[in-house]
Formats: structure tokens, C-alpha cells, sequence
């Protein structure tokens, strides 16, 4: 059983099967479906680009909530869960603005998402916490005999900024800035998996080297610019190591 948000469904990718939700035969849940030789018949798939936490248990659009596909014979569920959460598509619209407007150098989104003395982002990840940790317990009461693994978000940004170029244009100090919320929103989803019973799935270790900025043929991340579905969303070979990140972790 597959559950999450685009970076499960795998926007962006070649093969869709569903335009709603944009799932694809090369998202990662679909690789551990090959590497398990899962049948048809006992694969679900209701990932949905666009899911928050809220998607598990309400409609979004025509999907209905995802946690109804659980069932008592469930064996195995992954799930990619918590940049919508922060709103994270829209924060990196409004760094690329601040940007614009500010200039390349220094932290412009940072120092807006810091206003007042408190960071928004740090806030909303310690807001998403519990709602980790009440999924857990709810997929494994609907599935008591399911491995459940919670899988992390990849290196999307580097750990330094000069590498980036006209196809990430953000300020050189906001994206070590958003490399940092990449990361505390990780360390939150493991503590809260872990805390819960379930395993996690770290994506970002062995992903450095690896994120949106690097040259095409060395990122599994796509840059954001030129804008499309897969902007800032893991590659073919991107899935490929989220798939093995997750086996790793079932051993």
C-alpha cells in the first residue's frame, strides 16, 4: 500500500497512470512493487500530488481519504507525507520572488519567514509532529500486521550555494536556508515514525551531491526552472534510490 504526496506518486515522470493525482509507473512505490513482486491485484496505489496530512483522512477532489484503503489484510505501507503541510510549494514561489526583489546575495526568505523572531517554517514542522505520529497509530490500527515505513524527503538543495544557477534563482543564503528545513522536517518525520512504531526511510543521506542544483547529469532532483510538474521533484533515478532507501530500511 502506498500512501503520500507527489514525491510518492512521482509528478513529473514519464508513465503516468493517473493525470489526477499524477501517479507513475516510475515512482518508487511502483519499483518496490517489482523488487516484492506484488500482484496486481494486491498493490494499492492512491498516492496523490498536492496530499497533506489532511488527505489521510478527508477527501482531496475526487481522491477519496487515503487511509480507507487500509485493510486488515495490509501487509506493507510506505508513505511520503509533509511538504504540503508546510506549504512548501508556495515557499519556494515566494523565495524565488523575494529573490527578485531583494537581490541574489544574502537570505531574503529567511529573514521573512523569521519575522517577529519566530521561524514560521520550525513552527509549522513542531504544528505536523503529532499528526506523523496519530498516522502511525491510525494505519496500524486499520492494519495491524503491515511493516509501515515512513519515508523521508531527499537532498533537494546543497549545503552550499555556489553551484546553483539561473534554473534554481534563489538567493545564494535561501538555499542553504531551505537545505536546513529540508532537514528538520526529516529529523521530525523519523523521531515521530520511529516514536510510533513504524520505520523510517532516510533519503537524504546518500542523496548529497545529488539535489536540484547540480548539473543534469548528476541530480536526481529537478531544478525548478523551467516550470513544470516535476519542478523540485525527484528524477527516474531519483525514485530508483528512494525505492532502495525504503528496501533498506525493511531489512
Amino acid at each position: 500500500m502506498a500512501l503520500g504526496d507527489s514525491y510518492a506518486s512521482g509528478a513529473g515522470l514519464s508513465g503516468q497512470t493517473n493525470a489526477t493525482c499524477l501517479r507513475s509507473s516510475g515512482s518508487y512505490p511502483v519499483w518496490l512493487k517489482k523488487t516484492y513482486k506484488i500482484s496486481d491485484a494486491n498493490f494499492k496505489n492512491v498516492t496523490c500530488s498536492g496530499a497533506t496530512t489532511r488527505s489521510l483522512w478527508n477527501d482531496q477532489g475526487p481522491a477519496h481519504p487515503q487511509l480507507n484503503a487500509l485493510s486488515k489484510n495490509t501487509d506493507l505501507v510506505t508513505v511520503s507525507i509533509g511538504g504540503n503541510d508546510l506549504g512548501f510549494s508556495t515557499v519556494l514561489a515566494d523565495c524565488v520572488l523575494q529573490a527578485q526583489l531583494k537581490g541574489s546575495t544574502g537570505s531574503p526568505c529567511r529573514t521573512k519567514y523569521n519575522a517577529g523572531g519566530q521561524n514560521l517554517l520550525e513552527a509549522r514542522i513542531a504544528k505536523l509532529a503529532p499528526r506523523i505520529g496519530s498516522m502511525v497509530v491510525d494505519i496500524k490500527r486499520r492494519s495491524p500486521a503491515a511493516r509501515v515505513v515512513v519515508v523521508g524527503y531527499p537532498t533537494l538543495f546543497p549545503a552550499k550555494a555556489d553551484r546553483c544557477g539561473a534554473s534554481v534563482p534563489l538567493a545564494d543564503g535561501d538555499v542553504t536556508y531551505l537545505d536546513d528545513i529540508t532537514r528538520k522536517l526529516n529529523s521530525m518525520l523519523a523521531n515521530q515514525a520511529r516514536g510510533a512504531g513504524a520505520a523510517y526511510a532516510d533519503t537524504y543521506s546518500g542523496s548529497q551531491g545529488t539535489d536540484m542544483c547540480q548539473p543534469q547529469n548528476t541530480r536526481w532532483v529537478n531544478p525548478l526552472l523551467p516550470l513544470s510538474a516535476g519542478s523540485a521533484h525527484p528524477t527516474g533515478v531519483g525514485h530508483l534510490f528512494m525505492a532502495n532507501r525504503v528496501f533498506e530500511a525493511l531489512k
